[in-house]
């Protein structure tokens, strides 16, 4: 199934969304529309075709020749709109400044080529809202290729083919392209030429000067002066002896001038007070409104600013009664953290200071050293006594007791004899058990110590948790009584304040009013007469005043009326001017056409 431009029309002319045109204005506006787009693009003038896309020029070089090159690029916004594809890639040389020159559709432009075409006036939305139906449509027939299958669009410049989704623009040549515009052109002036011409188009009427013709003068003369020629050199046919007829003569259309209605000096005073008591009218009325609305705001602000004193003067009240307990409050903290610092049934720190600690390491330092001193001076005792038992036994000094003797207990004793190893395994064996007996009771005593030292710890630490509860104890007793305090002061007060109620008494009315003061009548008179002198001077004033402005009124209206009378006879003068010169213009036109018909008439009869 195939899509051509009239089942595209149609569509628009049927289905409208914007526009509301029958099939004959659809297809002169997408005529005009093509033939304005191809005259766009013969002057390489790049176009943005409402949405559609863009018709621009490719930029193609060979050699030292350049050419530019027609080129169609669907708008992506169009594309992803229907879910289309651009089959024409992307040209990586075309060039910036083109893209940056394309300009927008001459709507106005387009519109009057339809009005010319027509011969009626044809408004802009019109036009506009009809093609942007077209385009819309255009998308809707290539987005259903099921539905439509193939879809073919006849512009002046090329055909636009959408198959499978894929958009494509076939561009004409430049000659097919220049041919075919030349062919629509030459189209259209017929047919302007057998319409009036109701939208002002340069044409033949203005070469004559012709002020809001319709007709084209011109192009009849143009006309007759063809059909003129062709017959002089056509011989006449047998059997019709009979001039042809005379062309028409078309009257220019005149345009219907208004005309404007006497004034009277009567009816434009009448007017202008009308128009003043109307803007005093406004005028009160906005200033009414002013004061109101000041009024308001006025009181407004005045219960605000009362609302907020008052809350700054409680606000101020409470925060010195605040104070105030807070005072006292600090005061008697002041007083139990004094009381609070001694400890009760305890002379000393319950926690050992870094001094403390020290001189508790130093003494177990001195302990330590003192132990291993002692143990020294048994080992150096226990080797003078083995030294001397040795000596005594064998008659010569041994090696190994006299080194032991001087410290040197790591060479290994001489093998001599068979009692010396017993000897020496005897001595190490007793040493032996004396260090380790020694050490079993230094470890006993560590133990010993450091058990007392955390039961002493224990201890320290359960007497601080008991000061600390009795502190805890003893503050909450003294909140309960500040609170007790405290509410038995706020019961006081009420009842102070309950007596002084029932003690106030209210003041006792008046059974009668009092005498009132004699009244200065002479003063009185005196007051008035000079209230009423006053008031007659502001009288007169405001009068004097309203007879001014008055004044001044009737001077502005007379200067309005002289300034409207110029106007209106200077409007009557060039008026009656421009009739003349259309007079003018069109006795010479008419003259004219009637010398070219005289002359067709001699052709004629000449032929003849």
């Amino acid at each position: 199934m195939t899509v051509g431009t009239q089942q595209l029309l149609a569509s628009v002319v049927s289905k409208p969304k914007l526009s509301s045109v029958d099939a004959r204005f659809m297809g002169v506006i997408w005529d005009c529309f093509t033939t304005w787009l191809a005259e766009q693009l013969h002057a390489k003038l790049p176009v943005r075709c409402l949405g559609l896309g863009e018709f621009t020029l490719r930029r193609d070089t060979i050699g030292p020749m350049e050419f530019f090159n027609p080129m169609f690029v669907l708008s992506e916004g169009f594309a992803h709109r229907f879910q289309l594809h651009d089959r024409r890639p992307k040209p990586a040389a075309l060039g910036s400044a083109s893209a940056a020159r394309a300009t927008d559709v001459d709507i106005a432009k387009v519109t009057q080529m339809v009005t010319e075409k027509l011969g009626e006036v044809v408004l802009r939305e019109t036009v506009e809202h009809a093609l942007r139906d077209a385009i819309e449509r255009i998308g809707d027939f290539c987005s259903d290729e099921r539905a439509h299958g193939i879809v073919t669009i006849d512009l002046l410049l090329g055909k636009l083919v959408c198959e499978n989704r894929s958009v494509e623009l076939h561009f004409l040549s430049q000659d097919e392209r220049a041919r075919a515009l030349d062919a629509k052109k030459k189209a259209n002036a017929k047919a302007s030429a057998r319409t009036v011409n109701w939208g002002g188009a340069g044409g033949a009427g203005d070469e004559l000067g012709i002020i809001g013709a319709g007709a084209r003068p011109g192009t009849a003369l143009s006309d007759a002066g063809t059909r003129a020629s062709s017959l002089a050199g056509r011989p006449a046919s047998s059997g019709q002896g009979a001039a042809l007829p005379d062309p028409p003569l078309q009257r220019p259309r005149r345009t219907q001038v208004k005309k404007v209605a006497a004034l009277d000096p009567r009816d434009m005073l009448l007017s202008h007070a009308t128009q003043i008591a109307r803007k005093a009218e406004a005028v009160r009325d906005e200033h009414k409104s002013e004061a109101e609305q000041f009024s308001s705001d006025m009181s407004r602000l005045r219960g605000e600013m009362v609302l907020e004193l008052e809350e700054r003067v409680h606000r101020k009240s409470h925060m010195r009664d605040v104070a105030l307990i807070h005072q006292v409050q600090a005061h008697e903290k002041a007083l139990r953290d004094r009381d609070a610092r001694q400890l009760l049934g305890t002379d000393h720190f319950p926690f050992r200071t870094e001094e403390q600690a020290k001189a508790q390491v130093k003494e177990s330092n001195a302990v330590l050293k003192q132990n291993l001193d002692g143990q020294m001076a048994e080992l150096s005792m226990a080797r003078r006594i083995l030294a001397k038992g040795a000596y005594s036994a064998s008659g010569t000094p041994d090696v190994f007791a006299t080194s032991l003797s001087m410290g040197h207990s790591e060479q290994p004793p001489p093998s001599a004899s068979s009692d010396r190893p017993q000897l020496a395994m005897q001595v190490a064996i007793d040493d032996a058990y004396v260090r380790y007996s020694r050490f079993l009771e230094g470890r006993a005593g560590a133990e010993e110590r450091a058990r007392s030292y955390a039961d002493e710890q224990s201890l320290l630490a359960e007497q601080a948790e008991l000061i600390r509860r009795e502190e805890g104890r003893r503050r909450a007793a003294d909140m309960a009584d500040y609170l007790k305090r405290q509410i038995a002061q706020k019961e006081l007060r009420e009842r102070e304040s309950l007596i002084e109620k029932r003690a106030y008494k209210p003041p006792q009315h008046l059974a009668a009013l009092p005498a009132p003061k004699p009244r200065d009548l002479h003063f009185l008179a005196e007051s008035r007469l000079k209230l009423r002198h006053t008031l007659d001077q502001q009288v007169e004033a405001k009068q004097r005043a309203r007879a001014e402005q008055e004044g001044e009124e009737v001077a502005a209206q007379a200067e309005m009326l002289q300034l409207v009378s110029s106007e209106l006879r200077e409007t009557r003068t060039r008026d009656l001017q421009r009739k003349a010169e259309e007079q003018v213009v069109l006795r010479e036109a008419w003259g004219r056409q009637t010398a070219f018909k005289n002359l067709e008439k001699i052709v004629a009869a000449s032929d003849l």
